[in-house]
């Protein structure tokens, strides 16, 4: 074979094994602090109120500016998050992460 074939072929099995499973996680990343989340909102009453994503995977993180139309309990969502290690919690929910974009999930 040619190296053409050779690096065509070598690319096309990167390019599957890079995708196989896609859809089947619901915590996948996007650098060290950006995670795409699939999951279901929640509240919680604990010095105000508390919003957060349990993952289909059962992770929980809480949310930091959760746009008002989602703050619905049980609604399902698919989110791009920003992790915020530098931030403690007042709720303790789980890792707090800052909504960047967030839409209804399936």
């Amino acid at each position: 074979m040619n190296n053409k074939v050779l690096v065509t072929l070598f690319c096309l099995a990167l390019v599957s094994v890079g995708t196989s499973g896609c859809g089947q996680k619901d915590v996948l990343t996007d650098g060290p602090d950006t995670l795409f989340l699939t999951g279901t909102v929640s509240s919680f009453a604990r010095e105000g109120r508390c919003w957060s994503i349990t993952t289909v995977g059962g992770k929980v993180y809480e949310l930091m500016n959760l746009p008002g139309a989602f703050k619905v309990e049980g609604i399902p969502v698919k989110a791009v998050v920003n992790l915020r290690v530098d931030m403690p919690s007042m709720c303790m929910l789980g890792p707090i992460a800052e909504v960047l974009q967030i839409a209804k999930g399936p």
